[in-house]
């Protein structure tokens, strides 16, 4: 069974319809050729019209009663789709049987040779994907490019020129920014090293303080003075400690705003 398609001149495709291909065949000279070709007959594949499909319907075919091929139309389980097809002798019956194992193999074949160009097709998907990734990284490339020659043109053509009003204040304006970014930085920086200054000079009056501290006897004190002082060493310390850790944070802070300074530099 076969089809032919047949492009038009304006580029669209029709389907040339069975009795005209049949009329065509059946000329002499693609008669001899299909008949070279081991060809024995050729027909012509027509859908039945309403009148064939009465017709056939109602004419009982030789062999079978009446009653039987009227039985068989009622039990038809699809009379849209399918007619009654009388079967009379074991040998009509096994005729039968082996023209539908004929179409059921020929069917697996058909569907075989599909499944095998569905993964043709696939494999070849898959190269043309990959064809187009490398163009398209290419493509990517050649912007760039083409993006830096653009770019750095107008830079070197005006080399040696002066600067334009616009650009003199694009630089004006670029440099302010810059000092807005780096506002927040200087800012912490002095307030670090004024913080480190004020460290080191409470280090130095404690310690001169505590070299002028009068001594005290405790034997002169009551036993409520040396709680009371008891009780003051004791937050005393834990001022003190408070004051180590926020001196310890403070000089981690500092070293580390030096280091990414002498880093930024370099």
């Amino acid at each position: 069974m076969l089809h032919v398609l047949e492009r038009l001149n304006d580029g669209n495709v029709r389907k040339v319809p069975a009795s005209e291909l049949h009329s065509f065949l059946l000329q002499p000279t693609q008669k001899a050729h299909l008949q070279a070709m081991l060809v024995e007959d050729v027909q012509a594949k027509l859908n039945l019209t309403k009148d064939m499909e009465k017709q056939y319907l109602e004419k009982v075919p030789p062999g079978l009663s009446s009653y039987m091929w009227f039985q068989a139309q009622r039990d038809n389980p699809d009379p849209e789709n399918l007619l009654p097809m009388p079967v009379v002798g074991f040998e009509a019956m096994y005729a039968s049987l082996k023209k539908e194992v004929e179409l059921a193999t020929m069917s697996k074949n058909v569907c075989q040779q599909v499944g095998a160009d569905v993964k043709q097709l696939e494999k070849k998907v898959e190269e043309n994907k990959q064809t187009a990734l490398s163009y398209q990284d290419k493509l990517d490339r050649l912007m760039i490019r083409q993006l830096h020659v653009s770019s750095t043109q107008p830079v070197v053509s005006r080399i040696g020129q002066p600067l334009t009003s616009f650009e003199t204040n694009l630089c004006d304006h670029i440099s302010q920014m810059n000092n807005l970014m780096e506002a927040p930085e200087r800012n912490l920086k002095n307030r670090a090293q004024e913080l480190t200054a004020n460290i080191q000079l409470h280090d130095r009056y404690l310690t001169e303080r505590s070299k002028r501290q009068p001594r005290v006897d405790l034997r002169s004190l009551t036993e409520t003075e040396k709680e009371d002082m008891g009780k003051a060493c004791e937050l005393l310390l834990t001022v003190l400690d408070a004051c180590k850790d926020k001196i310890r944070d403070e000089r981690e802070v500092l070293m580390k705003l030096m280091y990414e300074d002498s880093f930024g530099t370099q």
